[in-house]
């Protein structure tokens, strides 16, 4: 009972070390995706660990881990149809045997021969479950009570991943969108027979369409960062300074 109680006790400290280690992963979130599956299948010696986001009523498949190897997978399956639906209803972990015959559907258990299905959750800042993690085995596995915590603490993790990616996601969409933008606006500018130009609060002009620069005389590069004074006569840099400040 003594060498029992010292082999538990050593397993909880493995546990919180891991734990602590996996807190430290940093990087892009698909590399840390990456760590945390190869992390949970080391720790655990489960055949398959794979990390998918939900995204609406599917299951989109990010990172997974198959017997020592890291995969990265754009599959993605109806979540309905899989034990992960369980597991983001009850926003809890969720342990089935036989899974296969409880879950004839989800193609992904057969392609594993899974008999084992441990599924652990990863909730955003709203409380709202934007992935699941599970670990598939062709044998039972027993999970103490300090390896669902373990489990549940990695699950934060992964949320705040999973938000991290959305936001980058997000940001790149909103850039590309800016920049469309800004190619349809300089687009129409420079077609334009109307001279259009910009300026910035000192004067300087941060752009000239080609229409304005022929008739200044100069290329719309040569006008870039020049004031009135000094691509215009006097008097007309008089008018047109005065035309600004109205």
């Amino acid at each position: 009972r003594k060498q029992l109680a010292e082999l538990e006790a050593s397993r909880v400290r493995q546990l919180k070390k891991l734990s602590e280690l996996s807190m430290t992963l940093s990087g892009d979130p698909a590399v840390v995706f990456d760590q945390v599956v190869r992390i949970i299948g080391e720790l655990f010696n489960v055949q398959v660990v794979c990390l998918s986001e939900i995204v609406g009523e599917e299951l989109h498949f990010k990172s997974v881990y198959i017997d020592g190897q890291i995969l990265r997978s754009e599959e993605h399956c109806p979540l309905a149809i899989t034990p992960c639906a369980t597991v983001a209803q009850a926003k809890d972990m969720r342990i089935f045997d036989r899974v296969m015959e409880r879950f004839p559907q989800a193609t992904f258990l057969k392609d594993h021969e899974a008999y084992m299905y441990c599924g652990f959750p990863a909730l955003d800042s709203h409380g709202t479950v934007v992935a699941v993690t599970c670990l598939l085995d062709n044998n039972l596995h027993e999970f103490a009570e300090e390896e669902h915590e373990l489990l549940r603490i990695i699950g934060q993790r992964i949320a705040v991943e999973i938000e991290r990616s959305r936001h980058i996601s997000e940001k790149q969409q909103a850039e590309n969108a800016l920049r469309q933008n800004h190619a349809l606006l300089s687009a129409i500018m420079d077609a334009t027979m109307d001279i259009v130009f910009v300026k910035d609060l000192e004067g300087r002009y941060l752009h000239m369409n080609p229409a304005g620069a022929r008739v200044v005389g100069l290329s719309p590069q040569e006008i870039v960062g020049k004031d009135d004074n000094a691509i215009w006569p006097a008097d007309l840099a008089a008018c047109c300074k005065e035309a600004d400040r109205q």
